[in-house]
């Protein structure tokens, strides 16, 4: 009896500890990225430009914000702009070289960009029954992270690598399973913009399945006081 109730003292000192040491890395992420200065932008407009994995060639973007969820993404090549957005609910996509008319959009993949990019930050807008778990401590491209995980469902998850020193997040990792195997989209950060007492990813390398994609570079970012709704629904030209 004695040894069981040991057993069990111990396995809840052990449960209590993990929770508190989750509880002290999001706070100070919180504190590293500037929450509490997220917390006062409604509305963000971004730009600036990617490159794709082997070329030369920068393609401008612009990027729209609205809290909580939502976002649009304007981007420009050889003329053509095609434009993407995410209501929360329903992605769609316009592309002038597949026709004039926007059509549905993967809205995973729209998620994946709003949660990583979310104004207040990918921990302060969790619904339902997602929440953080301590994962542990991993080695990460030379650096120390914590890893702590957001479960979507029993086929998707979050894991965001938090550096042990700066609190800030060098690399996040969606992985999901579709028709029977396990895929993934990776969000790797270079480097952090300074913005109004708050940090936004500058710098990000974005890799599908492993291989890398394409670069990303933010070049100007604005807080806006309102944006229309209908910039986040279905788009036309």
């Amino acid at each position: 009896m004695k040894r069981v109730t040991f057993i069990i003292a111990f396995a809840l000192i052990g449960s209590l500890a993990t929770a508190q040491n989750l509880e002290d890395i999001l706070k100070k992420n919180r504190v590293a990225i500037g929450v509490d200065a997220r917390k006062k932008m409604n509305n963000l407009q971004s730009g600036g430009y990617f490159v794709m994995t082997g070329t030369e060639v920068k393609v401008p973007f612009k990027l729209f914000q609205s809290k909580p969820d939502r976002i649009r993404i304007e981007t420009t090549v050889f003329g053509f702009k095609a434009i993407q957005t995410y209501d929360g609910v329903d992605a769609w996509m316009l592309n002038p070289l597949q026709g004039m008319e926007a059509r549905r959009a993967d809205a995973e993949d729209m998620e994946f960009i709003s949660s990583t990019t979310s104004i207040d930050g990918p921990f302060e807008n969790l619904i339902g029954n997602r929440h953080p778990e301590f994962i542990g401590e991993k080695e990460y491209k030379d650096y120390s992270c914590y890893v702590v995980r957001v479960t979507k469902s029993a086929t998707e998850h979050f894991d965001y690598y938090i550096d042990t020193e700066t609190y800030l997040i060098n690399f996040i990792r969606y992985e999901y399973e579709k028709n029977g195997g396990w895929y993934s989209m990776e969000y790797k950060v270079e480097k952090y913009l300074d913005f109004e007492g708050a940090k936004f990813p500058e710098e990000v390398v974005v890799s599908i399945n492993g291989v890398e994609m394409t670069s990303l570079y933010l070049t100007k970012i604005k807080s806006v006081p309102e944006m229309a709704d209908k910039l986040f629904k279905k788009p036309s030209f």
